[in-house]
């Protein structure tokens, strides 16, 4: 649908709020160009630039495009330089769909465990809001719709979610 290419190139275009680099991620980045339904923010800063746009976070919002935040990799690649607030509260006070992710577990020494407690602690984002994080990242799982929904009813009784 022509909203759904609107929404690729708003979060794309070098004028937009996204930087210029989501039009040439690097071979490690699983963000692909124009795609309206995942955005990887481990290598690149659109988690951080979406919300400088209220015409993408609009966009962002409302076809539920999936922000997939790595927080330790966005401070230890500058994306969100040192003493800075991460935008992940913003993000999810805009209603945007943000998924919480590390961006490579071998380098930066850490697991989902360290970027839960780090959203949790230094950015006081609720429990309960961790766990939607989770359940969005369930929900825009590359799989088919039976062994999504599996999943996200498994998580749901693991999480204590109704």
């Amino acid at each position: 649908p022509a909203g759904l290419t609107n929404l690729g190139m708003a979060l794309a275009r070098p004028s937009s709020a996204v930087c210029a680099a989501l039009l040439e991620p690097s071979a490690s980045c699983s963000f692909k160009p124009y795609s309206p339904w995942s955005f990887s923010s481990c290598c690149s800063s659109s988690s951080k630039r979406v919300l400088e746009d209220e015409f993408t976070t609009k966009l962002a919002k409302e076809y539920q495009t999936t922000f997939e935040v790595c927080l330790t990799s966005n401070y230890q690649t500058g994306v969100v330089k040192e003493g800075e607030t991460h935008p992940l509260a913003k993000m999810l006070a805009a209603g945007l769909n943000v998924t919480l992710n590390t961006d490579d577990p071998s380098i930066s020494q850490i697991t989902l465990g360290n970027e839960y407690r780090l959203a949790e602690q230094e950015l006081k984002i609720p429990q309960t809001t961790i766990k939607e994080c989770i359940l969005a990242g369930a929900r825009a799982a590359f799989l088919p719709d039976n062994d999504k929904a599996k999943l996200v009813a498994s998580l749901k009784k693991e999480l204590k979610l109704n």
